[in-house]
């Protein structure tokens, strides 16, 4: 009779202690987390970029209205949204909005004197503010023409950012600063758990060498010859519950 081995591993022992192989395992684990982890970094840094180069378009495109004497026309702002896609140098959907706004006295809030947009993008409704003062978003949403529609003539893709009025600076009698808004839809070339996301940029300016620029075609709120304007109500209830 043999003499068993007493000193023999026993295969249970030798399978626990035996690394061969462990290399090839740990790369199937992790590789899916590093291509993740490759592609959101790719994903995110456009994101960012698109987001930074909307962001410096949107203030050149401001600077130049600034610089504005004559009447604004649909033709002058609808040129200017070429201008913002250049300078994006991006292949994303773009609309640009335009708008005049002046201080209410009476009311002590901002009010629009025209608004225009491009590309399908509504003006906004002159109750915009009065609105936006009560915080009261749906009723806005409801404002638009078509709020129920669905895709970029709806009223979600239509509206303001909602700290608008808390964007705009204070405003001297007589004169109106203007309001560009531009948006940019980005949708990332990737899969990384982000979806495609509306770039809504806001920038107010002064007009450099008038204290207000009309809009072609619209009755201008400010005569050119009376400094304040006094306001009557606007019909906004500030306290709709009554209080």
């Amino acid at each position: 009779m043999s003499r068993i081995d007493d000193n023999r591993p026993s295969v249970l022992g030798s399978f626990t202690r035996d690394a061969k192989g462990t290399a090839s395992l740990e790369l199937i684990i992790v590789l899916p987390i590093l291509l993740w982890a490759l592609a959101a970094t790719t994903v995110f840094y456009d994101g960012f970029r698109t987001r930074y180069h909307a962001q410096m378009a949107a203030q050149t495109i401001a600077d130049i209205m600034s610089r504005e004497t004559d009447l604004f026309t649909e033709a002058y702002v609808d040129g200017m949204n070429d201008v913002f896609d250049f300078l994006v140098d991006a292949s994303i959907p773009t609309r640009l909005r335009v708008s005049s706004v002046i201080w209410d006295s009476v009311n002590e809030r901002n009010r629009l004197q025209w608004s225009y947009g491009t590309r399908d993008l509504q003006a906004l409704p002159e109750e915009t503010f009065a609105v936006l003062e009560l915080g009261d978003a749906l009723t806005l949403q409801g404002l638009f023409n078509e709020p129920l529609a669905i895709g970029p003539t709806g009223a979600l893709p239509q509206m303001p950012v909602a700290d608008l009025a808390d964007r705009i600076p204070p405003i001297l009698p007589g004169e109106a600063l203007i309001l560009v808004e531009s948006f940019a839809l980005w949708t990332p070339f990737a899969s990384v758990g982000l979806g495609e996301m509306r770039l809504a940029m806001v920038v107010v300016v002064r007009p450099r060498f008038a204290p207000f620029v009309n809009f072609d075609g619209i009755d201008p709120i400010y005569p050119t010859d009376i400094y304040e304007m006094t306001w009557a109500d606007d019909g906004i209830d500030d306290d709709p519950d009554g209080g």
